[in-house]
């Protein structure tokens, strides 16, 4: 779960190069970089904040990231063959977000 907080004053490298992805890698019409564009959207988040948000939540629950390309990869296969998922994963975080608000 991103949890879009905590890594708003995060300061990790990944954030800070995130946008720098070769643009060779990926096949006209998006791969990975469309791809985690997409996804970034959806969670309402620049490409950046988004793979920062990434590198540190998986940094937070396995300590050193070996490979975060290879993370990167395998996130976006995931999305594309759960994207109904994802999709209800977001919509919750939104209500969530927006209930405290309004209880106030």
């Amino acid at each position: 779960m991103l949890d879009h907080r905590r890594s708003a004053t995060s300061r990790h490298p990944a954030r800070q190069h995130a946008a720098a992805w070769p643009q060779h890698l990926d096949p006209p019409g998006g791969g990975v970089l469309g791809t985690l564009e997409e996804i970034a959207a959806k969670e309402q988040l620049n490409l950046a904040r988004f793979v920062g948000v990434l590198y540190d939540e998986i940094e937070g629950r396995i300590g050193n990231v070996q490979n975060f390309t290879s993370f990167l990869r395998v996130t976006c296969l995931h999305y594309l063959r759960h994207q109904e998922l994802h999709a209800q994963q977001v919509a919750e975080r939104m209500t969530e977000a927006v209930l405290p608000l309004a209880a106030d």
